[in-house]
């Protein structure tokens, strides 16, 4: 009986923990308070700390590219489905018929995605980088992995539409925020003519999974089972919804990509999802590349992969 007892403050203290990882606010704070870069609006001010570090390089570029387009991006708030206030950023391209909405990851922000915004501008599209809630200028509290965030998408598309109505989009995100895409277009929403999904998940539920320690992997089902039951009612997002299902169903034509090495959500993980599509797609896998990575390793190989398959959709 005492190790049942044992067993059980443990898989609740562990449903805790899973629950305060969708404090979306909290966390992004604390990433902050650590000196993580990639997770601070103000990007500048850790830069030199992290001179000569592959991963921090990317900050750099980032500021550069967000000093850059300062004079045309605009900033612009929506309300979402629920009255959350949602903020982001957009440029307009030469063509303001053919948009890409960049959806970053978690604890990031959307300035983060603007080395690739970069890479579209030049080419002529109209960019638009929302902040997820509980995100950078946008409100809210918690994360929902996907699951309010695409309606949050779907708002994003309406936006554009009232000005654009003739606007065909582009959805690429990076771990949440491809994982959000994913889930939007198994709706198959008409105006959206591909997806590029870098380092997606299948579900909250496997990636957390994948984390845990054979020894304990026991523990993970009971855990997530528990922290679902109050999860669903309280703050909407579902554990075991997995994006299998939206690859199964959608018919938008989807490139995947990931790093070889990421070990948050592994190449297999990719793989199960591309294999799960039944239309056009692609696959790319960045060998070295870590979490959200891939595009810093052979960064022309990672944009000649993107617009090679978008010019052929």
């Amino acid at each position: 009986m005492k190790i049942i007892r044992i067993l059980i403050i443990i898989t609740i203290i562990l449903s805790v923990i899973v629950m305060a990882s969708h404090i979306a606010k909290l966390n992004t704070w604390l990433n902050a308070k650590l000196g993580n870069m990639d997770y601070r609006p103000d990007v500048k001010e850790n830069a030199a700390l992290h001179a000569g570090e592959k991963h921090f390089e990317d900050r750099d570029k980032v500021l550069a590219i967000v000093n850059h387009y300062s004079n045309i991006m605009n900033d612009v708030f929506i309300r979402s489905y629920d009255y959350t206030k949602l903020g982001g950023s957009y440029i307009l391209g030469d063509n303001k018929d053919l948009w890409v909405i960049l959806i970053h990851g978690y604890t990031a922000i959307n300035k983060t995605m603007f080395t690739i915004a970069d890479e579209y501008y030049k080419r002529g599209f109209s960019i638009l980088a929302p902040n997820l809630r509980g995100h950078g200028n946008s409100a809210g509290i918690f994360t929902t992995y996907g699951i309010k965030e695409k309606e949050d998408i779907k708002e994003w598309i309406r936006w554009i539409k009232t000005d654009y109505p003739g606007a065909k989009i582009i959805l690429q995100g990076e771990s949440l925020g491809a994982a959000t895409a994913m889930f939007l277009i198994g709706e198959n929403p008409k105006d959206v003519i591909a997806c590029i999904e870098d380092c997606g998940y299948t579900s909250y539920y496997e990636m957390y999974d994948h984390q845990v320690h054979n020894k304990i992997k026991f523990l993970t089902k009971p855990v997530a089972l528990v922290a679902n039951l109050f999860i669903k009612p309280i703050i909407g997002a579902d554990l075991f919804k997995s994006n299998i299902d939206s690859m199964k169903k959608t018919k938008i034509p989807v490139m995947f990509i990931n790093g070889g090495e990421d070990k948050l959500v592994p190449v297999e993980m990719c793989q199960k999802l591309y294999q799960a599509h039944p239309g056009k797609k692609d696959l790319h896998i960045a060998k070295g590349a870590s979490h959200a990575e891939s595009k810093l390793y052979d960064a022309d190989i990672y944009y000649r992969k993107i617009f090679h398959f978008l010019e052929n959709i």
